[in-house]
């Protein structure tokens, strides 16, 4: 055996010292957790080895490159016991709140608002005119010292624009007021509002009172003013936090709450991993299980094989605002127990809120489970990433209630199955969007605080809002109507915005009656919609009522091209293909061209309500392709052939040359329907058509057709006098690559 040298030893000397210092440095990165804190060292994993409770916020990411294994434990975070105002929901009448202050309350059966937000069917009512104060004041509870508390309750005021509102807490020894905030005129036209002044964070352990107030209205109000249920919540927490320190109380959007949570730091490359993350007893207010606050920075957070669980008003099993760029989600469980938000137009009922700038990295979110929640399930912002494989099944409350709600640029939507117990599928506001492959079955249930029942509009499987540049395709659509009204596909813009070149098309659309439900139900509805290059192209739509209905707002700008609508298995007796209620804005020039009709459906099956005397215009044209080849004799193809087309009040409607393959496809109108100041329904017809075709050194040729179906005639052109021409009896084939002639 060869000796080995002085040199080869040092060698292999250093190779395994450098192989256990590396070992020894990778070891030393693992920090185990046995406790909540903050995590603030760069690059390290964090490895949780017991559950762990917090009363307030458990972890903050103040370093870059951190991974948080959770280790299959559980996270308990804003674990503080709740304070409960007795009575709180005026169910026991006014037992536990003082009167004497308030003469024009009382308490009442909450008639006035069927679906409830919290619990409960009572409110302490202000009967109107209020010009004198009017104050209820509760009960003394006794708050904690060092804890952050923030009072609420639920006001409605939808009939004196003068009345204002007030809740404070105050000191129940000295009357001292710890925490206010008031509001003038109506509190919103969106039914119950929560309201909620600052936090207050007693020094001392301290018993205190809850004041619920309105007063300052106009002497000629009728109507009553609604408080309910009031509450004492525990302050903002997380289970997972990341966020900025613009000052020492930092606020939120609403500008009312303030904070006392960990900040600092960047959270860059932030993982979070393998656990449970679970609101506690507090039920505190906008308490998300994760929460990103405008840190300095915190892109790339990857959070997947987690079960994270929310509780309280306005909180979010994931919120991020102008944070995390790039963020990926997924392979997570995420319900949502809450019931009740502030903002509906926040989207705070949503159980992924991400929020970033239109020019940043938008997320990654797939393969999620998502359950419950008083609104939708995801709403993303950005430019770029995907949504895709999420099962999706929430139960709304809210307005737009949307299980995916897409404010992205360059995105797709796919493969994603929402099945709301009540709710919307997807909608879609951004730019070079696909929304592509999804299932989604829709039902909307009378619950909606704002609209005091049924949302407007009911349930909509897919609903594109001032988009531009967006295909929809392979998605199968189920939209039921029962308690509440359905739609399949929503097309709507906010002026001065418009849709623009949007693309529909291989989707199936069905809109189901659910028993004898009278509720309206259609697979198309334009709402205040505007557009440009709108198409609907190789779709089939069912409908048990209305496969296309404008109901009062109107359209401009869309054509329909080769789809099938098929009359449904359990029709409303007042079905109709097309249907046009347009007492608040004109439909005009919707194209419907080379349909195919099944089970009952028909291009002249028309339901209007409205004529020019008592609302708006509308029209459209049934319109077919016909098919043109010209030949000579020698059946070449003859290009640049002319074609002239009359209908048959004479006018040239098409006057154009064959291709160089001798060929010209376009389509002809076979009637239009409208209304006049006479009548709610007229029928216009321009067929048969007169079909001319010439060319120099040939006879001309010359044919009547009756457009009612797509149609080829074939021409061969003969030299001097004569010519020939031949109707093909076998339908084309729908067009591929649609483009509208």
């Amino acid at each position: 055996m060869k000796k080995l040298s002085n040199l080869s030893l040092v060698v292999i000397l250093i190779i395994i010292g450098n192989f256990f210092i590396s070992a020894q440095t990778k070891a030393a990165t693992i920090i185990p957790l046995t406790s909540c804190g903050i995590l603030n060292q760069t690059g390290a994993t964090y490895q949780l080895q017991n559950n762990v409770d917090a009363t307030g916020t458990c972890f903050s990411i103040q370093a870059d490159n951190i991974t948080l294994d959770l280790n299959n434990h559980t996270v308990t975070y804003g674990d503080q016991a709740p304070i409960t105002i007795p009575n709180g929901s005026f169910e026991n009448g006014t037992a536990n709140w003082d009167f004497s202050k308030a003469p024009n309350a009382s308490v009442r059966a909450g008639t006035f608002i069927p679906p409830t937000v919290w619990d409960g069917n009572y409110s302490a009512a202000f009967k109107l005119p209020i010009t004198a104060t009017n104050t209820i004041v509760s009960a003394p509870v006794t708050l904690l010292a060092g804890v952050t508390y923030v009072p609420s309750a639920m006001f409605y005021n939808q009939a004196d624009g003068n009345l204002s509102q007030t809740i404070e807490i105050d000191d129940a020894s000295t009357g001292q007021v710890l925490s206010t905030f008031s509001k003038p005129g109506f509190m919103s036209w969106r039914g119950f509002q929560l309201m909620y002044p600052n936090s207050y964070k007693p020094t001392v352990t301290e018993s205190v009172v809850m004041k619920l107030s309105v007063g300052n209205g106009s002497p000629t109000a009728t109507g009553y003013a609604y408080w309910d249920d009031a509450r004492i919540l525990l302050g903002p927490t997380n289970g997972i936090a990341a966020r900025a320190c613009f000052n020492s109380s930092e606020i939120t959007w609403s500008g009312r709450i303030t904070y006392d949570q960990p900040c600092g730091g960047s959270a860059n490359n932030f993982i979070l991993k393998n656990g449970t993350i679970t609101q506690g007893a507090g039920y505190g207010i906008a308490s998300h299980a994760i929460g990103i606050y405008q840190v300095n920075y915190a892109d790339n957070w990857q959070v997947f094989n987690n079960t994270l669980t929310v509780s309280g008003p306005k909180s979010q099993d994931f919120w991020a605002y102008e944070s995390d760029p790039n963020l990926i989600i997924h392979d997570n469980k995420l319900i949502s127990n809450v019931t009740t938000i502030e903002r509906r137009d926040g989207f705070e009922g949503d159980l992924i809120y991400n929020a970033v700038y239109s020019n940043q990295q938008g997320a990654t979110i797939y393969n999620n489970t998502l359950i419950g929640g008083p609104q939708g399930g995801i709403f993303s912002t950005g430019n770029g990433g995907d949504i895709y494989n999420n099962d999706i099944s929430m139960n709304g409350k809210y307005t737009n209630d949307f299980g995916i709600a897409v404010g992205t640029n360059n995105s797709n939507v796919y493969g994603n199955n929402i099945h709301p117990a009540s709710g919307r599928g997807i909608v879609v506001s951004g730019v070079n969007d696909k929304i592509y492959n999804n299932t989604i079955s829709v039902k909307e249930l009378p619950q909606n605080q704002e609209y005091f029942g049924c949302e407007g509009s009911g349930a909509y499987g897919i609903q594109l809002r001032s988009s531009t540049n967006t295909e929809v395709y392979g998605n199968t659509v189920t939209s039921y109507a029962d308690q509440c009204e359905a739609r399949g596909i929503g097309l709507r813009t906010d002026p001065p915005l418009t849709l623009n070149n949007i693309n529909v098309h291989n989707n199936t659309f069905t809109a189901i009656r659910v028993g004898s439900s009278s509720q309206k139900i259609s697979n198309i509805d334009p709402y205040t919609a505007t557009g440009t290059n709108v198409l609907l192209s190789n779709n089939t739509f069912t409908s048990d009522e209305y496969n296309y209905l404008d109901y009062w707002n109107g359209f401009y700008g869309l054509t329909l091209d080769s789809n099938t609508f098929v009359k449904g298995n359990n029709p409303d007796s007042n079905y109709a293909t097309f249907a046009f209620i347009t007492g608040g804005a004109s439909d005009l020039g919707m194209r419907n061209i080379d349909a195919a009709y099944q089970n009952g459906a028909s291009g002249s099956s028309v339901y209007a309500s409205d004529n020019l005397a008592n609302g708006y215009p509308y029209s459209f044209t049934n319109e077919w392709r016909l098919h043109l080849a010209v030949k000579d004799p020698n059946n070449n193809p003859i290009s640049n052939a002319n074609v002239a087309v009359n209908d048959s009040t004479g006018v040239t409607v098409v006057s154009t040359t064959t291709a160089s393959d001798g060929t010209a496809v376009f389509p002809l109108i076979q009637n239009r329907f409208y209304n006049s100041t006479s009548a709610i329904i007229n029928t216009a017809v321009y067929t048969p058509h007169t079909i001319t075709v010439s060319y120099p050194g040939y006879a001309t040729y010359s044919t009547t057709l009756t457009m009612d179906s797509p149609k080829t005639l074939s021409v061969t052109l003969s030299a001097g006098s004569g010519g020939s021409g031949s109707l093909d009896t076998t339908p084309p084939a729908a067009p591929t690559g649609l483009k509208v002639i």
